[in-house]
């Protein structure tokens, strides 16, 4: 099978999962999802890697976020992989006015989501 010849996946958030940003910086790191995506939008609470982000595409993820003065790590982004989570991660939210409770900080997780990556072909392992 020619993978080139394949056309690119059009991968897109349900709209009956959206839930807006919440303030500007969530609509911020919605927007830089939505661009290194090319998704139309996502929602604050939608996940950069079930929407399909790679590791490879968090690169992109941090540059956008430091030209916009938001600084984050690489590793952040697979702990926080939402917009919420990194707002609350940037501007230092307190954990008791945290509005989504599914933080991932299982490294399992990313085990797995590292592991469906390679299965697609991407990584020759």
């Amino acid at each position: 099978m020619n993978k080139r010849a394949l056309p690119a996946p059009k991968i897109q958030a349900d709209d009956h999962d959206y839930v807006a940003p919440a303030n500007d910086t969530e609509k911020l790191f919605a927007d830089i999802f939505a661009s290194v995506l090319s998704l139309d939008k996502v929602g604050a609470t939608d996940n950069f890697f079930e929407l399909g982000g790679t590791s490879l595409m968090v690169t992109r993820v941090i540059i956008e976020a430091d030209k916009a003065g938001k600084h984050i790590a690489y590793a952040d982004l697979f702990a926080h992989p939402t917009p919420r989570d990194l707002t609350q991660l940037v501007e230092g939210t307190p954990n008791d006015q945290i509005v989504n409770d599914q933080i991932v900080n299982d490294f399992d997780y990313i085990g797995r989501m590292l592991t469906a990556i390679s299965q697609l072909g991407f990584f020759d392992v």
